[in-house]
């Protein structure tokens, strides 16, 4: 008899803009292999013995295992493994192997932990990462899974009874920094009522998340009312080709159709404009509600079903639906400042060099570490290059490099500056804030 466990993931084919569904189904019927017998004799399906399907991460530790715990164990991550031996969170990554490997909720968080083998290895791995002294995340992983693993660390960390060790590896490699992303999930999952998963551990992960600015994000009234400003005046300049932008524009290797992403999007003011304009444009941004205005705006010039593809939910330190070189121009305005630390404002940058193609350029706003919104200086968070805490909030932390060091990132990621960087000052009710305008060139 064949179970009625069967569920569905959108699998993406050219970025999106063709979808398949892959349906696993679980069967139960007699015969070797199919179930195992309860204690009255009858056949138990088995989806009641795995209703996580956690024998994915078995069978694809089962070959990697041993070189996994012998590469983290020697300091020096070399190869694959790091989806089903760290695992994170679902939404935080859009590959094939993200998405399988994905943890969909506390209780299958919780249930991963508690088995038998798999707990055991997550807890002997994150031993052998903490084996180690006087070495990064990043020297120890490499750039990206760094990233990971503190989203891995601060998911189980969320539902670990036992306290200590995954707590210990966010202390010492991330600062004490959980990852927001991950603290945002966590939190919608204990809020939601309908997990039956949260440990202990769950209410101070969810403590940790800013609950202020997440709720602002994901209000669908700011929402409206990022969509409602008007496009971003040098965006303007630069596909029109006006005043200073001319030369750039001319100089600009793209086609009829220049193909743009939208990186923290909002409401899609620039999104629906570039579509306005004839651009083959993409956006992307961390919050539901951004992305449903967005979606929303976007459809009414290009249809509902090309605005539902081109939009998309996604994280600027992870763009790996895209393909290195794909991009003509991105456009990151107020988004990269988002970064809560070293790690993952270089992974964006990273990742932002990666999908333009050379010669592709890079629209960028950031505010500057001399703003005081509420008339207070900021503070520069210990331990840190460029991260500073009290901007709006007393505990809201961003990136926030000077004008030089600004350069200096994008300079080390191979985009020079097109035109000179711009610092621009605004008086507000309380206080000043300085945001700092820049134009990137990959070379």
């Amino acid at each position: 008899m064949q179970d009625a466990s069967i569920w569905f993931l959108p699998v993406m084919v050219h970025r999106r803009q063709l979808y398949f569904f892959h349906a696993r189904v679980s069967l139960a019927s007699a015969g070797p292999g199919r179930g195992a017998n309860g204690r009255d004799g009858t056949l138990v399906p088995m989806v009641a013995q795995d209703p996580h399907d956690l024998t994915r991460f078995v069978t694809a530790q089962k070959d990697a295992y041993a070189t996994a715990f012998s590469e983290l164990t020697a300091g020096r991550k070399t190869s694959h493994w790091m989806w089903f031996v760290f695992p994170q969170v679902v939404g935080l990554g859009h590959s094939d192997m993200a998405v399988r490997y994905a943890i969909g909720s506390l209780a299958e968080a919780r249930a991963y932990l508690d088995h038998p083998l798999l707990g055991a290895r997550l807890r002997e791995c994150t031993a052998a990462v903490l084996s180690h002294q006087g070495v990064s995340a990043r020297q120890l992983l490499g750039p990206m899974d760094d990233v990971k693993l503190r989203s891995s660390m601060t998911l189980f960390e969320a539902v670990d009874t036992r306290g200590g060790q995954f707590s210990q590896v966010l202390d010492r490699y991330y600062d004490g920094v959980r990852d927001p992303l991950t603290l945002a999930v966590v939190a919608e999952w204990a809020g939601s009522g309908t997990d039956t998963g949260t440990a202990a551990g769950t209410d101070a992960a969810a403590a940790l998340l800013p609950a202020a600015p997440t709720s602002m994000w994901e209000s669908p009234e700011v929402a409206a009312r990022f969509a409602e400003r008007p496009p971003d005046h040098r965006l303007v300049k630069l596909l029109l080709g006006e005043d200073e932008y001319a030369p750039v524009k001319a100089a600009w290797s793209t086609g009829p159709k220049p193909r743009v992403l939208d990186l923290g999007c909002a409401g899609g003011r620039n999104t629906v404009w570039l579509a306005e304009q004839g651009a083959d444009v993409l956006a992307l941004d961390a919050s539901r509600a951004m992305v449903a205005e967005t979606r929303r705006r976007l459809a009414v010039v290009l249809g509902a079903r090309e605005a539902a593809w081109r939009v998309t939910r996604g994280y600027m330190h992870d763009l790996s639906e895209f393909i290195s070189g794909e991009f003509d121009l991105v456009v990151a305005l107020g988004v990269l400042q988002d970064a809560q630390g070293d790690a993952e404002w270089l992974q964006a940058l990273s990742e932002l060099a990666r999908v333009l193609h050379r010669g592709g350029l890079a629209l960028v706003a950031n505010f500057a570490p001399d703003s005081a919104p509420n008339g207070t200086p900021l503070t520069r968070e210990h331990g840190t290059q460029d991260v500073w805490v009290g901007f709006g909030s007393p505990d809201r932390r961003m990136t926030l490099p000077d004008l030089e060091r600004l350069d200096g990132h994008f300079l080390r990621h191979g985009l020079e500056p097109v035109l000179p960087t711009e610092r621009v000052r605004v008086e507000t009710a309380g206080g000043w804030r300085v945001t700092l305008n820049a134009l990137y060139k990959k070379t």
